[in-house]
């Protein structure tokens, strides 16, 4: 359930910081491309699958889309879980499970 995948996306958390960092030293979003980050499938281990770096284009904020990998779990396995970053905002930090 949803509790089960926020555990998960624990996971992808720990690279909020690097997107940060990114922004403030070079105003704007980090790609996968960028110094620092590497390829999505580089990222995969644990639960995850993959992390995408970049700017959303719904929304036009930065951050990552980590795909969950659950295997037994067909709910969750290969979800994409979105974490939006908005500097302007009092809790930075947003995330978007696609299963709510």
């Amino acid at each position: 359930g949803a509790r089960e995948a926020a555990n998960f996306v624990g996971e992808a958390r720990v690279h909020q910081p690097a997107v940060v960092a990114f922004v403030e030293e070079h105003g704007r979003c980090p790609t996968n491309d960028d110094e620092g980050f590497a390829s999505a499938e580089e990222y995969a281990g644990g639960n995850l699958a993959a992390i995408r770096f970049g700017e959303f284009e719904e929304s036009e904020l930065c951050g990552l889309a980590a795909t969950l990998r659950v295997p037994g779990n067909d709910d969750l396995d290969q979800q994409p879980v979105w974490l939006e970053y908005n500097a302007a905002a009092s809790s930075a930090w947003t995330s978007t499970p696609a299963w709510t």
